[in-house]
């Protein structure tokens, strides 16, 4: 670069945390005006910074790719960004307009008597269009790849981008010493993939199939600190919310107020508060879910020396979730467990499945387990209920829930959702749930009825969603929180007797 260089500092504490990882694929989630774009671009010239200079001339090398959904909004938005950080007039620039890419090429000097004499770095930025992903990354050979408003690109970019770094520098010139994938995006719906992606990543699951793959991660992790790291930008009215200082005075509340003008009260969500967009198609059961404050970052570890409460949903496409209460008095989610899409699981394979899952993560835990009224009710085609086979074939002494009445259940879980514990969140769901977090972000919820703008059904939707949910609303009602709710704490133990539901059921209907 010509000139001094000015440094760039980070405009907060989460965007210089994601500026600083070396994981393979990282994702920074912001509102509007979060300096979240200019963070990435300044990422390229740090992951320059961290190559190996070259054995022949002593040169850091990097080539990183910048795919942005259409070259409009990359020529509109992402390259205005990109030359706050350098210039256009730093280095060489070539295209960048008419709907072709541009290709800028800057390199800087190091004081002399280091390792490195010199760096060179070549941003290239594409649009998508209408081009398919497989050919914008045909032939490539880069360092990384940064996705702009990945949420706006299909997903097949993201898989593609995955191939294609690491290629350069070459073995002449060193090899890389770091390579990867990042991106940045508001926050999305809940049926974008990049939500996907980071329930997934924050789950593990991620990386199970990357090794399931043949991937050898741990050859990987010699060169990254993690596979997969997602981080979070506070929202407009959080605290610690970032780059205000460059933005003008009552930015957010003014555009919350154009929003709702223009009928887009849903981007205030999104785009302002940062927080995921629910399927609009219906209305969550429990707004009070908050993923950023009630999901854990990582995996939760189950406490030594605390009883599992196990809560289940009967039928044919059952349910179960493992959960604690910790010495502060917070329920952990800590699992799940449900028959995979389109399968059905009797009591017996269901029971089997809970079974295994405990030996290979909770193997020593003290368990109990509550369950549906209903599945105390006998099969008209056997002597024994659900409720009866899944004591045979677990061990576990399941209880029927004191109640089946939906309101309970729901102020069970809204009990704790809503309150606080020291400063902490009273309900902390451990991410490997990935589809009970999904239910809580949207798909559980109260269908809108048809042709109505405001009116809803009066109970949740039954569908995948609803049975995890049904789950953990016995499970709560285990801890006492329906007690809770109604501030009747005292009680708790003169109400967790079984209870003979009044209903007459059949676990094959």
């Amino acid at each position: 670069m010509s000139g001094q260089r000015k440094p760039y500092m980070p405009p907060g504490p989460v965007s210089s945390a994601f500026y600083g990882s070396r994981a393979f694929i990282e994702f920074v989630q912001g509102p509007l005006g979060s300096g979240k774009s200019t963070v990435c671009g300044a990422k390229g010239v740090l992951v320059t910074q961290w190559q190996n200079p070259s054995p022949v001339d002593r040169v850091k090398r990097a080539k990183i790719m910048v795919v942005r959904d259409t070259y409009r909004n990359l020529e509109k938005t992402t390259l205005p960004t990109w030359f706050k950080l350098v210039p256009k007039d730093v280095g060489h620039f070539t295209g960048g307009s008419g709907g072709v890419p541009a290709v800028h090429t800057i390199r800087w000097d190091f004081p002399e008597g280091g390792p490195a004499r010199a760096a060179e770095m070549t941003m290239e930025f594409v649009g998508v269009g209408e081009h398919r992903a497989e050919d914008v990354f045909s032939s490539w050979e880069g360092t990384a790849v940064w996705i702009n408003e990945a949420n706006l690109v299909p997903e097949e970019v993201m898989n593609y981008a995955l191939q294609r770094p690491g290629r350069y520098p070459g073995a002449d010139h060193g090899l890389c010493n770091w390579w990867g994938v990042w991106a940045d995006f508001n926050a999305p719906s809940v049926t974008n993939w990049t939500y996907r992606w980071i329930s997934r990543g924050q789950s593990g699951g991620l990386e199970k199939q990357l090794r399931d793959a043949g991937v050898d991660l741990d050859a990987l992790l010699k060169t990254h600190t993690k596979v997969f790291e997602y981080f979070r930008q506070p929202g407009w009215g959080e605290p610690g919310t970032e780059n205000l200082q460059h933005l003008p005075e009552n930015y957010y509340a003014l555009q919350a107020a154009i929003f709702t003008m223009n009928g887009q009260t849903h981007y205030i969500t999104t785009k302002l508060k940062n927080q995921f967009g629910p399927d609009r198609s219906g209305k969550v059961v429990f707004p009070e879910f908050a993923d950023h404050r009630h999901v854990a970052p990582e995996a939760l570890a189950p406490i030594p020396d605390t009883v599992l409460k196990i809560g289940a949903d009967a039928g044919l496409t059952p349910g179960a979730v493992i959960t604690q209460e910790d010495p502060k008095g917070r329920i952990l989610a800590l699992d799940e467990l449900a028959p995979p899409s389109g399968e059905v699981w009797g009591a017996k394979r269901f029971g089997e499945e809970l079974n295994r899952l405990l030996a290979r993560k909770y193997r020593g835990w003290r368990c109990e387990g509550w369950c549906d009224p209903a599945a105390g009710a006998r099969s008209s085609t056997d002597e024994r209920s659900w409720v009866d086979v899944m004591r045979s074939v677990t061990g576990i002494a399941w209880r029927l829930a004191p109640t089946n009445g939906l309101l309970k259940r729901l102020e069970a879980v809204r009990a704790p959702l809503s309150r606080l514990i020291d400063g902490d969140v009273a309900f902390l769901l451990s991410p490997t749930c990935e589809r009970l977090r999904e239910g809580f972000n949207s798909t559980y919820r109260f269908r809108k009825l048809q042709g109505s703008e405001e009116n809803y059904t009066e109970e949740p939707e039954k569908g995948p969603a609803s049975h995890l949910q049904d789950a953990l609303q016995y499970a709560m009602l285990g801890h006492g929180q329906h007690l809770e709710a109604e501030g009747r704490r005292g009680a708790a133990a003169g109400n967790s007797r079984p209870v003979q539901a009044s209903v007459d059921w059949d676990p094959l209907a």
